[in-house]
Protein backbone atom coordinates (compact mmCIF):
# COMPACT_ATOMS: atom_id res chain seq x y z
CA UNK A 1 0.00 0.00 0.00
CA UNK A 2 1.64 3.32 -1.10
CA UNK A 3 1.77 6.20 1.21
CA UNK A 4 -1.03 8.40 1.65
CA UNK A 5 -1.40 11.74 -0.84
CA UNK A 6 -0.06 14.64 1.36
CA UNK A 7 -3.03 16.44 3.28
CA UNK A 8 -3.09 20.21 4.27
CA UNK A 9 -2.30 21.34 7.28
CA UNK A 10 -5.78 22.70 8.16
CA UNK A 11 -9.49 20.89 8.16
CA UNK A 12 -12.81 22.65 8.81
CA UNK A 13 -15.94 20.29 9.68
CA UNK A 14 -19.64 21.22 11.14
CA UNK A 15 -21.83 19.37 13.45
CA UNK A 16 -21.44 18.18 16.67
CA UNK A 17 -19.17 15.22 17.97
CA UNK A 18 -20.38 12.04 20.14
CA UNK A 19 -20.07 12.45 24.01
CA UNK A 20 -18.44 10.04 25.93
CA UNK A 21 -22.03 9.12 27.80
CA UNK A 22 -23.61 8.08 24.92
CA UNK A 23 -21.44 5.18 24.48
CA UNK A 24 -22.65 3.24 26.48
CA UNK A 25 -19.28 2.48 28.50
CA UNK A 26 -19.69 0.00 31.23
CA UNK A 27 -17.02 0.75 33.79
CA UNK A 28 -16.87 -2.25 35.23
CA UNK A 29 -16.20 -3.77 32.48
CA UNK A 30 -13.38 -1.68 31.92
CA UNK A 31 -12.06 -2.20 35.20
CA UNK A 32 -12.28 -6.12 34.83
CA UNK A 33 -10.14 -5.55 31.51
CA UNK A 34 -7.99 -3.16 33.03
CA UNK A 35 -7.50 -5.32 36.45
CA UNK A 36 -7.95 -1.75 38.35
CA UNK A 37 -10.29 0.24 39.98
CA UNK A 38 -11.18 3.31 37.79
CA UNK A 39 -11.73 6.38 39.93
CA UNK A 40 -14.09 9.21 39.01
CA UNK A 41 -11.62 11.54 38.73
CA UNK A 42 -9.34 9.45 36.20
CA UNK A 43 -12.83 8.34 34.48
CA UNK A 44 -13.35 12.11 34.07
CA UNK A 45 -10.01 12.42 31.96
CA UNK A 46 -10.56 9.20 30.10
CA UNK A 47 -13.70 10.68 29.11
CA UNK A 48 -11.90 14.38 27.78
CA UNK A 49 -9.53 12.12 25.75
CA UNK A 50 -11.89 10.26 23.85
CA UNK A 51 -13.77 13.17 22.78
CA UNK A 52 -11.24 15.02 21.92
CA UNK A 53 -10.15 11.91 19.56
CA UNK A 54 -13.25 11.84 17.76
CA UNK A 55 -12.36 15.93 17.07
CA UNK A 56 -9.22 14.74 16.06
CA UNK A 57 -10.75 11.96 13.82
CA UNK A 58 -13.29 13.93 12.12
CA UNK A 59 -11.00 16.75 10.97
CA UNK A 60 -8.31 13.54 9.74
CA UNK A 61 -11.80 11.95 7.92
CA UNK A 62 -12.72 15.53 6.49
CA UNK A 63 -9.17 16.78 5.48
CA UNK A 64 -8.30 17.37 1.65
CA UNK A 65 -5.34 16.65 0.02
CA UNK A 66 -2.83 19.08 -1.94
CA UNK A 67 -4.31 17.04 -4.47
CA UNK A 68 -7.13 18.99 -4.37
CA UNK A 69 -5.72 22.55 -3.48
CA UNK A 70 -3.56 21.93 -7.22
CA UNK A 71 -6.97 21.41 -8.58
CA UNK A 72 -8.20 24.78 -7.50
CA UNK A 73 -5.12 26.18 -8.60
CA UNK A 74 -5.82 25.17 -12.09
CA UNK A 75 -9.49 26.73 -11.79
CA UNK A 76 -8.14 29.47 -10.57
CA UNK A 77 -5.46 29.49 -13.31
CA UNK A 78 -8.02 29.14 -16.38
CA UNK A 79 -9.92 31.78 -14.75
CA UNK A 80 -6.83 34.28 -14.63
CA UNK A 81 -5.97 33.59 -18.40
CA UNK A 82 -9.02 35.40 -19.25
CA UNK A 83 -7.91 38.00 -17.77
CA UNK A 84 -4.58 37.83 -19.35
CA UNK A 85 -6.35 37.48 -23.20
CA UNK A 86 -8.12 40.68 -22.46
CA UNK A 87 -5.25 42.65 -20.98
CA UNK A 88 -2.58 41.44 -23.88
CA UNK A 89 -5.17 40.81 -27.16
CA UNK A 90 -3.73 42.59 -30.19
CA UNK A 91 -5.94 45.32 -32.08
CA UNK A 92 -7.04 43.25 -34.78
CA UNK A 93 -9.25 45.21 -35.96
CA UNK A 94 -10.45 48.94 -36.17
CA UNK A 95 -13.61 47.94 -34.11
CA UNK A 96 -11.53 46.20 -31.75
CA UNK A 97 -8.73 49.05 -31.79
CA UNK A 98 -11.67 51.57 -31.22
CA UNK A 99 -12.85 49.71 -27.91
CA UNK A 100 -9.90 48.99 -26.55
CA UNK A 101 -9.42 52.05 -26.60
CA UNK A 102 -12.97 53.43 -25.41
CA UNK A 103 -12.62 51.05 -22.46
CA UNK A 104 -8.83 52.36 -21.64
CA UNK A 105 -10.42 56.13 -21.62
CA UNK A 106 -13.53 55.00 -19.49
CA UNK A 107 -10.85 52.77 -17.44
CA UNK A 108 -9.21 56.16 -16.61
CA UNK A 109 -12.30 57.39 -15.06
CA UNK A 110 -12.96 54.84 -12.77
CA UNK A 111 -11.54 55.75 -9.18
CA UNK A 112 -10.54 53.52 -6.87
CA UNK A 113 -10.77 54.61 -3.03
CA UNK A 114 -7.68 54.12 -1.26
CA UNK A 115 -8.47 54.81 2.91
CA UNK A 116 -5.78 55.50 5.15
CA UNK A 117 -3.41 52.61 5.71
CA UNK A 118 -4.55 50.65 2.94
CA UNK A 119 -2.28 51.71 -0.03
CA UNK A 120 1.55 49.71 1.31
CA UNK A 121 4.13 50.83 -0.55
CA UNK A 122 7.78 50.11 -0.82
CA UNK A 123 11.31 51.68 -1.59
CA UNK A 124 12.70 51.30 -5.00
CA UNK A 125 15.83 52.31 -3.46
CA UNK A 126 15.78 49.94 0.12
CA UNK A 127 12.84 47.24 -1.13
CA UNK A 128 11.94 48.37 2.64
CA UNK A 129 7.73 48.42 2.94
CA UNK A 130 5.90 51.61 4.73
CA UNK A 131 2.34 52.61 4.54
CA UNK A 132 1.18 55.70 3.03
CA UNK A 133 -2.08 57.37 3.61
CA UNK A 134 -2.02 59.34 -0.27
CA UNK A 135 -3.35 59.68 -3.41
CA UNK A 136 -6.99 59.04 -1.57
CA UNK A 137 -7.85 57.97 -4.91
CA UNK A 138 -6.18 55.86 -7.72
CA UNK A 139 -6.85 56.07 -11.07
CA UNK A 140 -5.86 52.72 -13.14
CA UNK A 141 -4.28 52.44 -16.81
CA UNK A 142 -4.44 49.81 -18.81
CA UNK A 143 -0.39 49.04 -17.98
CA UNK A 144 -1.77 48.40 -14.71
CA UNK A 145 -4.19 45.49 -15.61
CA UNK A 146 -1.70 44.26 -17.49
CA UNK A 147 0.75 44.45 -14.51
CA UNK A 148 -1.88 42.96 -12.37
CA UNK A 149 -2.81 40.05 -14.98
CA UNK A 150 1.27 38.80 -15.00
CA UNK A 151 2.16 39.61 -11.27
CA UNK A 152 -1.30 36.83 -10.08
CA UNK A 153 0.00 34.71 -12.79
CA UNK A 154 3.58 34.64 -11.16
CA UNK A 155 2.19 34.36 -7.56
CA UNK A 156 -0.22 31.70 -8.83
CA UNK A 157 2.86 29.82 -10.30
CA UNK A 158 4.47 29.94 -7.19
CA UNK A 159 1.52 28.18 -5.31
CA UNK A 160 1.71 25.70 -7.93
CA UNK A 161 5.22 24.78 -7.52
CA UNK A 162 4.51 24.57 -3.79
CA UNK A 163 1.54 22.49 -4.19
CA UNK A 164 3.82 20.27 -6.57
CA UNK A 165 6.70 20.05 -4.21
CA UNK A 166 4.29 19.29 -1.64
CA UNK A 167 3.09 15.99 -3.29
CA UNK A 168 6.46 15.05 -3.90
CA UNK A 169 7.16 14.89 0.09
CA UNK A 170 5.75 12.34 2.79
CA UNK A 171 2.92 13.11 4.43
CA UNK A 172 2.99 16.02 7.53
CA UNK A 173 -0.79 16.43 8.53
CA UNK A 174 -3.94 14.26 8.95
CA UNK A 175 -2.47 10.77 8.27
CA UNK A 176 -5.02 8.54 7.73
CA UNK A 177 -4.91 6.18 11.08
CA UNK A 178 -2.60 8.84 13.23
CA UNK A 179 -5.30 10.20 15.36
CA UNK A 180 -6.35 6.94 16.78
CA UNK A 181 -2.52 6.03 17.22
CA UNK A 182 -2.35 9.22 19.01
CA UNK A 183 -5.41 8.81 21.41
CA UNK A 184 -3.51 5.15 22.09
CA UNK A 185 -0.59 6.47 23.51
CA UNK A 186 -2.63 9.27 25.05
CA UNK A 187 -4.73 6.58 26.85
CA UNK A 188 -1.15 4.84 28.13
CA UNK A 189 -0.10 8.29 29.13
CA UNK A 190 -3.24 8.51 31.29
CA UNK A 191 -2.68 5.05 32.53
CA UNK A 192 0.83 5.50 33.70
CA UNK A 193 -0.26 8.76 35.64
CA UNK A 194 -2.85 7.04 37.76
CA UNK A 195 -0.54 4.33 38.24
CA UNK A 196 -2.49 2.11 36.02
CA UNK A 197 -0.85 -0.85 34.04
CA UNK A 198 1.06 0.70 31.10
CA UNK A 199 2.58 -1.76 29.13
CA UNK A 200 0.95 -2.07 26.09
CA UNK A 201 2.44 -5.45 24.20
CA UNK A 202 3.83 -8.72 26.46
CA UNK A 203 4.06 -11.60 23.78
CA UNK A 204 5.21 -14.11 26.70
CA UNK A 205 2.33 -13.89 29.63
CA UNK A 206 0.20 -12.06 27.57
CA UNK A 207 0.04 -13.48 24.07
CA UNK A 208 -4.26 -12.46 23.95
CA UNK A 209 -3.28 -9.15 25.21
CA UNK A 210 -1.94 -6.41 28.04
CA UNK A 211 -4.55 -5.10 30.71
CA UNK A 212 -4.18 -1.75 28.57
CA UNK A 213 -4.20 -3.47 24.89
CA UNK A 214 -7.73 -4.90 26.52
CA UNK A 215 -9.09 -1.67 27.99
CA UNK A 216 -8.53 0.36 24.71
CA UNK A 217 -9.60 -2.45 22.28
CA UNK A 218 -12.76 -2.30 23.94
CA UNK A 219 -13.03 1.48 23.81
CA UNK A 220 -12.63 1.10 20.34
CA UNK A 221 -15.34 -1.63 20.30
CA UNK A 222 -18.14 1.09 21.99
CA UNK A 223 -17.13 3.98 19.30
CA UNK A 224 -19.41 4.28 16.91
CA UNK A 225 -18.43 2.69 13.66
CA UNK A 226 -16.85 5.85 11.97
CA UNK A 227 -14.87 6.27 14.62
CA UNK A 228 -13.42 2.91 15.35
CA UNK A 229 -10.22 1.91 14.32
CA UNK A 230 -10.06 -1.56 12.29
CA UNK A 231 -7.65 -3.85 14.35
CA UNK A 232 -8.00 -6.85 14.64
CA UNK A 233 -7.19 -7.97 18.27
CA UNK A 234 -5.96 -6.72 21.93
CA UNK A 235 -2.88 -8.05 20.93
CA UNK A 236 -2.69 -6.55 17.34
CA UNK A 237 -3.37 -3.27 19.08
CA UNK A 238 -0.57 -3.18 21.42
CA UNK A 239 1.46 -4.30 19.08
CA UNK A 240 0.72 -1.65 16.82
CA UNK A 241 0.75 1.13 19.59
CA UNK A 242 3.86 0.03 20.83
CA UNK A 243 5.66 0.24 17.76
CA UNK A 244 4.64 3.64 17.40
CA UNK A 245 6.16 4.70 20.92
CA UNK A 246 9.10 3.25 20.17
CA UNK A 247 9.11 5.10 17.01
CA UNK A 248 8.72 8.06 19.21
CA UNK A 249 11.02 7.78 21.90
Amino acid sequence: MGNPTPRLPFTSFSGATPKFGALGVDWQQLEVLLERAIPEAAREKLEWQVETYFDMKRAEDSATTYADALRSVELMERQLSGLLELAHAPDNSDATHKARADWEYNLKECAIPLAPGRLWMSSPLTGEGYQSEFPAKYFMSMNDVSNIAIEMKVALNRVRNEYEQALKEKPKHFQPGSAFKRFGLNVRAWANEHEFPKTLRDANKRPEGTPLALFIFKLNQWFPPEYRSPVVNAAALGKSLAKELERRD
